[in-house]
C-alpha cells in the first residue's frame, strides 16, 4: 500500500456491472472520466462536478475495453471495444460516434470483445489497434476511420479460439514501437512490431496459466519501457534486453 485515500465521490449508474474507466485531461483543464458498462452503454463523466455529460450508446454488446487517444489534430478522442465484434470511436465533446469500425466482424460467428489501444506511426501521427477472437490486429486512422493494415498476431491465423484480450502500446526512447497482446486461454503473452506485425517475443504457453486480465507499459528511471502483467494470482514486471523479454 502506498498511501491511504480519501473517496471524495461517488458515481451512481444504472449498469448492473462496469467493466472498465478511465481517465483523461481535457484541453481546456477538466478531468474527465469514462465508464464502459455490460449493457453496452459507455458515459463520459465531469469528474471535478460529477455531472453525467454524454451517454453513448450504439454498442449492441457489453462494452469492455475504454481508452482515451488523440486525433492528428491533437484533439481529444475515446474508442471502445465491444463484444458485438465492433469498436467504436467517439469526440467526447458532443459525444457522437465518429467512426464504427466493423474490420473484426467477419472474423467469428460468435463475436468475443474487441481489444482497443491507441499508439502512433513511425513519424508521430497516432493510430488506434483492434484485435480480435482471431488475433488479428488491425490499425486504424481514427480520423477517417479507415483501416491502414493488419496482420495475425496468433500461432494459428484465422482460428477462433485464440482470443486476443488484451493489447497496449508504446514506443520506446529510440522510437522503436511495441504492441504487447495477450491472449485469454493460457494467458499466453506477445511482443510485436506494430509497424511490420512481425512477432518480437512470445512467452511459453502454459495450459494451467490463469487468464492475464491486464496489461500496461510504463517508463523506469532511465527511460526503459517496462511491461506490468497481471492475472488472478500475481502481476508481473517484464524488461526487454537484447531482444528478450524478462520478468
Amino acid at each position: 500500500m502506498l498511501a491511504a485515500f480519501t473517496e471524495v465521490r461517488t458515481w451512481d449508474g444504472t449498469a448492473e456491472h462496469i467493466n472498465r474507466v478511465a481517465w483523461a485531461r481535457h484541453p481546456d483543464g477538466r478531468l474527465l472520466l469514462t465508464t464502459a458498462a455490460i449493457d453496452g452503454i459507455a458515459r463520459i463523466w465531469d469528474a471535478g462536478t460529477g455531472r453525467e455529460l454524454h451517454t453513448l450508446t450504439g454498442h449492441t454488446d457489453i462494452i469492455a475495453k475504454a481508452e482515451w487517444g488523440h486525433a492528428g489534430d491533437g484533439r481529444l478522442l475515446l474508442a471502445t471495444g465491444s463484444y458485438d465484434g465492433t469498436a467504436r470511436i467517439w469526440d467526447p465533446d458532443t459525444g457522437e460516434c465518429l467512426h464504427t469500425l466493423v474490420g473484426h466482424l467477419g472474423a467469428s460467428l460468435t463475436y468475443d470483445c474487441v481489444a482497443v489501444t491507441w499508439g502512433a506511426e513511425l513519424d508521430g501521427y497516432p493510430v488506434l489497434a483492434t484485435g480480435d477472437s482471431t488475433a488479428t490486429v488491425r490499425i486504424w486512422d481514427p480520423g477517417s476511420g479507415r483501416e491502414l493494415h493488419a496482420f495475425p498476431a496468433g500461432p494459428n491465423p484465422g482460428a477462433t479460439s485464440q482470443l486476443l484480450y488484451n493489447m497496449t502500446w508504446a514506443v520506446r526512447a529510440d522510437g522503436q514501437a511495441r504492441l504487447a497482446t495477450c491472449s485469454l486461454r493460457w494467458g499466453t503473452l506477445r511482443v510485436w512490431d506494430p509497424s511490420t506485425g512481425r512477432a518480437l517475443y512470445t512467452s511459453p504457453a502454459d495450459p494451467t496459466r490463469d487468464t492475464t486480465d491486464s496489461l500496461a507499459y510504463g517508463l523506469r528511471a532511465d527511460g526503459q519501457l517496462i511491461l506490468a502483467s497481471a492475472d488472478d494470482h500475481e502481476a508481473r514486471i517484464w524488461t526487454e534486453e537484447d531482444g528478450e523479454l524478462t520478468s
